[in-house]
């Protein structure tokens, strides 16, 4: 009993020692005394002046003097720029006319005027332009529309008409020149669908539109004349002698190739296939220039009868050479053809290579 008592002591002390420290710290947090340590002198408050009043808020926006208002528009859009679309061609910033660029003659073009003539009368044959003269420049008056209503009630209605002027000048020496549009008229046709835009502003926006639709057709003429002279240089046809001296065509082709692509342009002449014999390579032809059947007229080549050859029935076999492939032409008879004869059928051959773009 005496020893539970001895170690009883200490604990009774230390629990009245924490019972005292926690009263206190209690205390502290019912009382409302503040902590003078932890308390910052704050400031004294702003007291506005009896004379200042709640400044008025304005609600515009004053332009310096001498600048202008901007014309109210219902439409946003994009500014309108000229393209430099066609190689070589370039916009001088330093001419006063906004609808004008500079050409520059490409090296595959002969020649530069027709060609920039050929874009303008693309132009206005593909998008259905109306041409009003074609003197020392082209009149062209151009009707906008737009598509109003849905499903069974949608129409068309005609919104401006705009009547322009293309005008081009080629310089003496004919590698370059310049075009540019003069506007000659606008006239809005319907004031509900038509652009809300001031006539000037209208008008610039046209005008730039055609010539950069100008650059885009010259481009494509452009592209026209590369084509057609990768045409040529895939042709491999020329004019020939076999070793018995016959007149022939050759070709550089392999013989199965130009066998088959013989056989439509023999038809596009206006022969008859009889027999084609592909183990010989060889077509029996028939020929008549005064064949004017109706199917031959609807659905036949505008080469078709155009060769001198007399009426009758003609071989054209293949042979491989160390030379390449030879086409020879006979008779009936079985005599070779003559030189004009054989050069009647290449130059007609070449032009329905040109003009269907084959390879051969």
């Amino acid at each position: 009993m005496e020893k539970c008592v001895k170690y009883l002591k200490p604990a009774l002390l230390v629990t009245l020692v924490s019972l005292t420290t926690g009263c206190t710290s209690v205390k502290n947090w019912l009382t409302d005394t503040p902590n003078v340590k932890n308390t910052k002198q704050s400031t004294d408050t702003l007291v506005v002046p009896e004379s200042l009043n709640t400044p008025v808020k304005s609600t515009e926006f004053h332009l310096v003097k001498g600048s202008k208002q901007a014309n109210k528009s219902e439409t946003v859009t994009s500014p309108s720029s000229v393209l430099e679309i066609l190689q070589g061609s370039w916009v001088n910033t330093d001419d006063d006319n906004p609808y004008k660029i500079m050409l520059e003659k490409p090296t595959q073009v002969e020649n530069f005027e027709q060609f920039i003539n050929n874009g303008i009368e693309g132009l206005i044959n593909s998008r259905e332009y109306k041409l009003i003269s074609n003197g020392d420049n082209y009149r062209v008056e151009v009707t906008k529309k737009t598509e109003v209503g849905f499903w069974f009630w949608k129409r068309e209605v005609e919104t401006e008409r705009f009547v322009f002027e293309i005008n081009y000048k080629v310089l003496p020496h004919g590698r370059s020149g310049e075009a540019f549009i003069t506007p000659i008229e606008l006239e809005k046709l319907s004031d509900t669908y038509a652009p809300k835009f001031s006539n000037e502003y209208r008008t610039q926006q046209l005008s730039i539109e055609m010539l950069n639709q100008l650059s885009l057709e010259l481009d494509y003429q452009y592209r026209v004349v590369i084509q057609k002279q990768q045409v040529l240089t895939d042709v491999s046809l020329v004019m020939g002698t076999n070793p018995a001296g016959d007149h022939v065509i050759t070709s550089q082709r392999d013989i199965l190739f130009v066998f088959k692509k013989l056989e439509d342009i023999f038809e596009d002449l206006g022969f008859d296939i009889e027999e084609e014999d592909k183990k010989l390579f060889l077509y029996t032809l028939n020929y008549d220039k005064d064949d004017k059947s109706f199917f031959g007229s609807l659905f036949g080549s505008e080469y078709r009868n155009l060769l001198s050859l007399e009426a009758g029935e003609y071989e054209a076999v293949l042979v491989t050479t160390i030379d390449g492939v030879y086409i020879q032409f006979t008779n009936e008879e079985g005599q070779p053809l003559s030189q004009s004869q054989v050069l009647e059928i290449y130059n007609l051959i070449i032009k329905i290579i040109k003009e269907e773009e084959v390879e051969l």
